[in-house]
């Protein structure tokens, strides 16, 4: 009788449903609670079904409040670092496989940051003016294509995008536009000394390198641009917005993964996996500032550059005039600038159209 109580009892105890309840508070931008109830045949399914029911909140609770901003800062750069990497995982049936998500979708985090308006940099209005340096350039440029820098900089999100920390816009930095005016002059350099392409890789050391004491022109972009032995004269400002504006999502989107990854062959039983970032508008204007350091070439014309080379210091033969003439507005603006802009664009995925310019001829 006593057996049989016992399994009577245990089985009124496995046929009625257990209860679970969790309760937990979270602080995401503010203080909440969220509660969910399980059930299941004993306290271990319950608490799982309880979890699961919490996980499901979570994420709706979450994801609604980054879609109305409520739980997002007004500045982007700190609204971007507000993405939680959290994954849940969850066995699928009859799989030894995890089912893995993201608490956060990805996707609605980034149409919401898209959302948000920036406001454009007051100060870059009163940059026109440097002691001791010359304006070369002061212009506002209109973007042809879509715009993304730092794409590939570390991030909690999987890409990233270029946003000044404190105010939180997307700017172009300097040095980025430096590079690739600088790879214009290099382009150009080759073109018009007609340099043949198996003397292309010493031609781009003797350019890339330290000051050339040999060729006069090579040295006329070196000071310019900066050599592995001497500061540039010309200063590349941070270019921003001119107005508010709004970020735009866009999707990558790789049809053969395993492909590129595996060198499997490629076929359309793949799962392609779309990966979403963020990018500045078309047709947003930037105010691009470049200056050359008058005070610094002044000195250089009346002293003279000297440059060690062994145990020797050399007095470098400079072509003073075409230093001067190529940093005249008109022709930085021809030569350079807008062959960077509108044949080499900025920034990140210029192989495939960002980051282009138009410029309006005068």
């Amino acid at each position: 009788m006593g057996n049989s109580k016992r399994d009577s009892n245990r089985h009124e105890t496995t046929s009625q449903e257990v209860k679970s309840k969790i309760e937990r508070q979270l602080w995401i931008g503010k203080k909440f609670l969220i509660e969910a109830k399980g059930t299941g045949k004993n306290k271990f399914s319950a608490e799982k079904d309880a979890e699961k029911k919490f996980t499901v909140k979570l994420k709706e609770h979450l994801n609604t409040g980054i879609l109305n901003h409520s739980l997002l800062p007004d500045n982007l750069s700190l609204a971007v670092s507000k993405y939680i990497p959290v994954v849940f995982s969850e066995k699928m049936d009859n799989g030894p496989e995890n089912n893995k998500y993201e608490i956060i979708d990805k996707k609605i985090f980034l149409e919401s940051l898209s959302n948000l308006s920036y406001k454009k940099n007051k100060t870059i209005e009163s940059i026109t003016h440097l002691e001791g340096f010359e304006n070369v350039l002061s212009e506002e440029f209109s973007s042809s294509s879509r715009l993304i820098c730092g794409l590939g900089s570390g991030s909690v999100l999987e890409t990233s995008i270029t946003l000044d920390h404190t105010r939180g816009v997307p700017y172009i930095p300097g040095s980025s536009l430096k590079g690739i005016c600088r790879s214009v002059a290099y382009a150009r350099l080759v073109q018009d000394k007609k340099i043949s392409f198996d003397k292309l890789e010493e031609f781009e050391e003797k350019f890339y390198g330290e000051l050339d004491v040999d060729d006069k022109d090579i040295l006329t972009w070196q000071l310019l641009f900066g050599a592995q032995n001497f500061k540039s004269l010309l200063l590349f400002i941070d270019a921003y917005p001119v107005k508010d504006g709004q970020l735009e999502l866009d999707i990558m989107n790789n049809h053969y993964a395993e492909y590129y990854q595996d060198k499997k062959a490629p076929g359309d039983w793949e799962n392609p996996v779309p990966i979403f970032f963020l990018t500045v508008k078309e047709n947003t204007a930037f105010k691009f500032n470049v200056f050359f350091d008058n005070w610094r070439w002044e000195k250089i014309k009346n002293e003279g550059l000297k440059i060690k080379k062994g145990k020797e210091e050399i007095l470098l033969n400079i072509d003073h005039k075409a230093v001067e003439g190529k940093v005249k507005k008109e022709n930085f603006i021809k030569e350079i600038i807008k062959e960077a802009l509108e044949n080499y664009g900025v920034g990140s995925k210029r192989n495939v159209g960002y980051g282009m310019f138009k410029i309006q001829n005068n």
